[in-house]
């Protein structure tokens, strides 16, 4: 989600972006991944099963991914396929001197705490468990070398922006008819000097939208019909593209928020985003140590094939100056030419093992 301020008119926005935008070292929406080097590219992998994202000696991240139901699926907003559902983070690997590679140099955080924590998409709660203490819950805040900030957003009708708040500060919407909680959270992992942030998204139907519900707020009504103007009823794209991607979920969260408060849906939509906000580059002075469906292209990504035989969409093809430049993020639907081997060689099979996949690094005791 972006936060905007509307100006005096809602007819002055912002150019289609033909694919949502991610920083670099992030994966979400359904799904894209961006790399170090800012380019993007997919890995749909197969729903109901469980795919490494990160692995390294001391750090490992898996993600179940889940299909779109179809109520949910919004082309315009590129969510047809599949996304991340829950997240099982291991941190911490054992006091060894086993090396990655023959030529690789030894992990250095051997005496890294080790802890597990379980991101559930359905209730959004954090679960930390330390096989010191076998495998017993733990509260996340307790576990030295970790600690978790966790936040939640809200959204004010009056002028259609968004902005965090720390969990411990959240407010009854009750009392500020203007502000709505569209149910997305946002956690943020400190581990050692490295910050992993997973953020909750939600998704709610949007088929059921009155913009007479806001006529209190002028700005949130216009940007309901402005909306209204470029989803059909059952949420496919149209053809003018005046309006962006961004845009178009931001302004839906907002007032879908609204509508699920006037009349309940208890049918929501949960999935999550993880990205790599800051690594701490000491503990990773070999790229060999960082793997993963993501993790591999966080530290000095190789570059892309050419894969100009590829037949592309014309709706993929940007001309400017005379030039033709291609999407790469469109050319491929499970990462071939970005990723080592295949999307399959990052399967495991269950969402707490981060070790049985070939491009494992993870050294935790289990492995």
């Amino acid at each position: 989600m972006v936060d905007v301020c509307l100006s005096s008119s809602l007819a002055t926005l912002p150019a289609v972006a033909r694919s949502p935008k991610l920083p670099p070292g992030a994966a979400g929406n359904d799904p894209i991944f961006v790399g170090a080097d800012g380019i993007p590219y997919r890995v749909d992998g197969q729903a109901g099963r469980v795919f490494n994202l990160i692995s390294s000696p001391c750090l490992s991240v898996n993600s179940e991914v889940q299909e779109v139901p179809l109520r949910f699926q919004y082309p315009r907003l590129g969510l047809t396929s599949t996304v991340f559902g829950s997240m099982h983070v291991s941190v911490g690997c054992r006091n060894t001197t086993d090396r990655i590679g023959a030529d690789s140099p030894r992990w250095n955080n051997s005496q890294q705490t080790r802890v597990e924590a379980h991101f559930d998409v359905l209730s959004g709660t954090i679960l930390c468990r330390m096989p010191s203490k076998a495998h017993r819950e733990v509260s996340c805040d307790t576990v030295p070398g970790l600690q978790v900030a966790e936040y939640y957003r809200e959204c004010d009708l009056e002028d259609m922006t968004c902005d965090w708040f720390p969990v411990s500060a959240k407010r009854s919407r009750s009392v500020y008819l203007a502000h709505v909680q569209p149910g997305i959270t946002q956690s943020r992992l400190h581990i050692g000097n490295s910050v992993l942030v997973f953020t909750r998204d939600s998704l709610r139907p949007f088929n059921s939208l009155q913009c007479d519900d806001f006529r209190r707020w002028p700005n949130a009504r216009e940007a309901c019909h402005f909306v209204a103007q470029h989803l059909s009823a059952a949420g496919g794209p149209q053809n003018d593209a005046s309006l962006s991607e961004e845009m178009i979920q931001h302004y839906l969260t907002i007032l879908a928020a609204y509508r699920g408060m006037l009349v309940p849906d208890h049918t929501v939509f949960f999935f999550y985003h993880v990205a790599v906000e800051h690594l701490d580059a000491s503990d990773f002075s070999d790229p060999a140590l960082l793997h993963g469906l993501l993790g591999q292209r966080l530290l000095n990504p190789r570059p892309v094939p050419n894969r100009s035989s590829t037949v592309i969409h014309p709706d993929h093809i940007l001309q400017s100056a005379g030039t033709v430049n291609i999407l790469v993020s469109d050319l491929s639907s499970q990462g071939e030419g970005f990723i080592e081997g295949t999307y399959l060689d990052y399967m495991v099979p269950s969402l707490d093992n981060h070790c049985a996949f070939p491009f494992s690094r993870f050294l935790g005791d289990e492995c």
